[in-house]
Order: structure tokens, then sequence, then C-alpha cells
């Protein structure tokens, strides 16, 4: 606690929390967060954090098994393409643990004027730095980003040269080039969440109805989801929708209950890199999609005092069919449904249960 009971402040909270982590593998990292809890009044209330995030490399990251293959590679130090080269991919077990930035704030309002009513609203910004990304030797941007250093570069550890690089005969061509997980990649997002949830008793607003009813409604806008893969690559940025919303409604009387969801997702775009020499398509945009279920069940109390639920449910009532969104780059367009992922695409379809604790 740091202020109580003055005027504007009701009750002004701070949070602390800080970490230290020796991993065997990755070093010792410190996290550490800062939260503040600032109640105006019983109606309103603003909460904030800040914090140093972290996540360390998996033993899959770590060590896995490595792989070999090999295929043609320019050189752009020696201009020299023999027609093969060996390249090696696997674990690394040099990773460091990646680290985030997250902001986060939002209020919170519960009017007394409209009692079981909460609504609230936030806003967040993740800055993720040293992010584990596969790196290539053979991706021409990054050969150029180890020439330009002069072999200084950590990405020159990806070629094997008999000689300095300031030899570009032929005879420094590599004599191996590695395809391996570094700590290379940036990413940033940030968005809003939003929250309405609100429960009441029919008979207060209609007196000869009873029941009780509870909504809730879910809403995620993350307009800025942009990762690059290391630095000087072309900011990638996210084909999935940046929209997402949910919406619950039931109502219960006695042993019998109704269910609702609705799930939104936005359109989106089927382009993820802009600029020169990128992949454009015809159809730049998909539209939006929704799907609907209902759920009744009964409930029933046995002899035994065991209970049981009996249900009937019906998954997208409305057979909303997903749009066709951008697959493979050698194949685009033909991946139905992939997106708003995880989102089923079998249509309309139904279920009759039963559960219980015998």
């Amino acid at each position: 606690p740091i202020l109580k009971d003055i005027p504007l402040v009701q009750s002004l909270d701070a949070d602390l929390a800080g970490r230290s982590t020796d991993y065997s593998i990755s070093g010792g990292v410190e996290t550490w967060k800062i939260g503040l809890d600032w109640h105006l009044n019983d109606s309103v209330r603003f909460r904030g954090t800040t914090s140093i995030d972290i996540r360390a490399p998996t033993l899959n990251d770590l060590y896995s098994p490595q792989t070999s293959n090999s295929g043609p590679f320019l050189d752009p130090l020696t201009q020299f393409n023999p027609g093969g080269i060996q390249t090696v991919s696997g674990g690394n077990p040099n990773l460091k643990p990646e680290v985030a930035r997250t902001y986060t704030g939002g209020v919170v309002l519960t009017p007394s004027f409209i009692p079981g009513l909460t609504i609230s609203a936030d806003y967040y910004q993740i800055n993720l730095h040293n992010a584990i990304t596969n790196i290539s030797g053979t991706n021409s941007a990054i050969a150029n980003l180890c020439i330009a250093s002069g072999g200084s570069s950590p990405f020159c550890s990806l070629y094997d040269r008999p000689f300095p690089y300031t030899n570009t005969t032929p005879a420094n061509y590599p004599t191996l080039i590695r395809s391996q997980l570094l700590n290379a990649a940036f990413n940033t997002t940030e968005g809003e969440d939003y929250e309405i949830d609100y429960g009441f008793n029919m008979a207060d607003v209609i007196s000869d109805v009873a029941g009780q009813v509870s909504l809730r409604a879910l809403l995620n806008v993350a307009p800025v989801n942009t990762t690059s893969s290391f630095p000087g690559a072309p900011f990638q940025h996210t084909t999935q929708p940046k929209g997402h919303a949910t919406l619950f409604g039931s109502y219960s009387l006695g042993n019998w209950d109704v269910n609702a969801q609705w799930h939104w997702f936005s359109g989106g775009s089927n382009i993820g890199v802009f600029g020169p020499g990128q992949t454009y398509y015809a159809q730049s945009r998909y539209g939006s999609f929704s799907t609907t279920d209902f759920t009744l069940t009964r409930k029933i109390a046995l002899d035994n005092g065991a209970a049981m639920q009996v249900y009937f449910n019906v998954q997208n009532a409305f057979d909303s069919v997903p749009p066709y969104t951008v697959g493979s780059s050698g194949n685009p367009g033909s991946i139905f449904g992939g997106i708003p992922q995880g989102e089923d695409v079998m249509g309309r379809y139904f279920t009759i249960g039963v559960r219980g604790n015998l």
C-alpha cells in the first residue's frame, strides 16, 4: 500500500517482484515486474504493469540432432558456385534466453448504478528481443551481412572458410554452411483487450419471469504483430486476423440451462511482407468469419444422490464457411479454412450426450 482514503485516491497499491535465474546451459538472467493498482472509488479502478520477461531455450532448441544436405550456393564473397555444398542444421547449445519488455495499462469500471456490471479495457505492448529463430547461411542477405562486417558478425559462424575474408578468390569458397537457431529475431506486438460481464435475475427486469441471465463479451484488437528475423531483414507482418470477439449468453431456470456463443474473426491481409521482389496476390485480403453455437442442458438428480446432465449441442449452427486464404508460397490460395486458425471447418454438426457423477 502507498496511499489510502485521500481525495481522488481510495487506495493506491504497488506490486514489486524480481527474480534471478541461473540456467546451467544458457547462463544467468534477471527478471522483474512493477505493477500499480489505483482505486479512484468503488466504481473506477486503474491498473498498469511494466516488466522484463524471458523464455529460456528448450532442450530441442539446444540439442536437436544435426542433419545434413547439399545444394548450390552462390557465394557473394568469391562470386563462385561449384554447384553443391554441404549444409548442416541442428540445435545450438550457445543460445541465450529470449528477453521481452512488456507494458500494460487499463481501467476497470463497476458502476454502482448498474449492479452486476463489470467493464474493463486494457492496452498491451510487448517488444521481444533476441528471439530464437532459424538462420540459414544459404540466405544471401545473411552472407552479405557477414561479408560487410569483414568476418566479425555473429552470422559468420555459419560459414567455414579456409582463409580470412580478405581473400575473395574461389579458393576461399566455404567448405561448410550451417543452418542454425540463433538469438537474432525481433518481434513487437501491441493491442487492446476489452471485456464486459453482466449478470442479473430476470425477475428484476420482468417480475413475471424467473431465471438467471449471464452475459459476457470479449474483444481483442491486435493491429501490430511484426517480426524481423535478423537485423536488416524485411519486416514480416501477421496475416492472422487482427480482431477477435466472443459473445457468451446463458439463461438458467431450475434444472434447465440454455447457452449461446458467437465467435467472430476479422478479415485480414494475405500479404505478410511488402517491398520489391515480394509475392503479391490478386485477392490481397480475406473477409471476416463468425460461428454461432447453442447448447441446451437438463440437470437430473438421481435417487442415490448422484447427478447427471443431458445436453444437446449445435456447433456452427448457421453453417458458416471460412474464407479462402493464402497457403504455401508455391501453392497460394489453396488452404481452405487456414485462417482463422483453430476454427472447425466441418460445418454445422450436432452432439447429444450425457455426463454425470455416479
